[in-house]
């Protein structure tokens, strides 16, 4: 065969698609020109175009009883039904960083003090700031729910991407584990503490500690498998809640609470708990980065929120900087 045989294609002016960087392809047999008339106002189209893209298939499909209880006029049968709003609730409401402040930085007091308690988590929050923004773009580019170890399979170099993916799915797998082992726990804390205000001799032994933390387990499955089409909305609200809660303690603290003067809070370093002073800062981001942790939350739920690879990416960045501020604002007290 000579070279005049191998015949170059013509050159082709692109299209308008083209030139938004989306390609004109068939889904499930129907032409994307049926699907949207325009696509940079679709919602659906950009998560479905971001599904075929990446090879996978929308399983989630959310009922016409959901969508109902939505309420909302842009959400019919068989689409996604996490918005913005319900979204940045979901890590906002997770993250729950002005909460947890209260129940876990006071135990940082011992290690450096208020000081080393504010300083600590200011630069522990802003030192995490650039990991909250790489995985953020790294959804934008591939917003489905297997997250970390999705991306990790996808980003890495072929060769390494089958072993580096499995240990990081293992990583993953082992930290939900962990973190579902310590929010019952907290939730029970809670609750002995309510029992504290008026009975402040009364503890759960360990046995009781464990059954109330098998029932918070366990209630939090029921809801999450009856009453999932309603969560949405739930989200929404328990933002408003969260929110709302903050300047509730917040005002009543700046109020009735007592007062330190601005040495003891920017200036005045301590350390009780037998560590040098150098170790018990480092002691104290520990707590503080439990505190600002879990904006990537919702890269689990992607297949279940609207326009996933722009909604995802801002709530990520947005409740981390709203958890932010009001833990800041939070320690200051």
């Amino acid at each position: 065969m000579g070279v005049a045989d191998n015949k170059v294609p013509a050159y082709q002016e692109p299209t308008a698609l083209a030139e938004k960087d989306v390609a004109k392809v068939e889904m499930d047999d129907v032409p994307v020109d049926d699907i949207v008339k325009d696509f940079s106002e679709n919602r659906d189209y950009n998560d479905q175009m971001d599904m075929k893209r990446l090879g996978k298939e929308q399983l989630f499909k959310v009922s016409a009883v959901a969508a109902s209880l939505t309420k909302s006029s842009s959400l019919t049968a068989g689409q996604r039904n996490f918005s913005f709003v319900s979204t940045l609730g979901f890590i906002s409401v997770y993250m729950a960083s002005w909460e947890l402040v209260i129940l876990v930085l006071s135990g940082s007091v011992a290690s450096g003090g208020y000081s080393g308690l504010l300083w600590g988590f200011i630069v522990t929050s802003l030192l995490y700031a650039p990991v909250v923004l790489s995985l953020a773009e790294m959804e934008s580019m591939a917003p489905t729910s297997g997250g970390q170890y999705h991306w990790v399979s996808e980003f890495a170099p072929p060769k390494y991407q089958k072993y580096l993916s499995y240990a990081s799915g293992w990583m993953l797998t082992l930290s939900w584990l962990a973190t579902q082992t310590a929010g019952p726990f907290l939730t029970v804390t809670l609750i002995n503490t309510l029992i504290n205000v008026t009975n402040s001799d009364y503890a759960f032994t360990s046995w009781q500690y464990t059954l109330i933390m098998l029932a918070v387990v366990g209630t939090t499955i029921l809801f999450n498998t009856w009453a999932a089409t309603i969560l949405p909305t739930l989200e929404a609200f328990a933002l408003y809640v969260h929110v709302l809660g903050f300047f509730i303690v917040i005002i009543s603290l700046w109020v009735c609470g007592p007062k330190g003067t601005a040495e003891e809070v920017f200036i005045t370093f301590t350390a009780e708990n037998g560590w040098n002073l150098g170790a018990a800062l480092l002691v104290t981001q520990v707590n503080s980065f439990y505190c600002i942790l879990g904006s990537d939350t919702a890269v689990h739920i992607s297949e279940e929120i609207q326009n996933a690879g722009t909604v995802v990416p801002r709530c990520m960045w947005w409740s981390y900087v709203l958890n932010f501020v009001m833990a800041l604002g939070k320690s200051l007290s």
